[in-house]
């Protein structure tokens, strides 16, 4: 199973928008969301690192 980073699936969902298969509210949306994970997924790195 391949793994999309959550930049790859940000850019897949803008070619999506544009292509007019999402609307700009559910982009903004989910890209919020994305956001919102990459923040979890920096904290939860920092702190695995302090830990080792």
């Amino acid at each position: 199973m391949a793994h999309a980073s959550t930049y790859e699936v940000e850019t897949q969902l803008i070619i999506s928008n544009n292509l007019g298969y999402i609307s700009v509210e559910d982009l903004e949306s989910l890209v919020e969301t994305i956001n919102e994970l990459q923040k979890i997924n920096y904290v939860f790195q920092r702190k695995l690192k302090s830990k080792y």
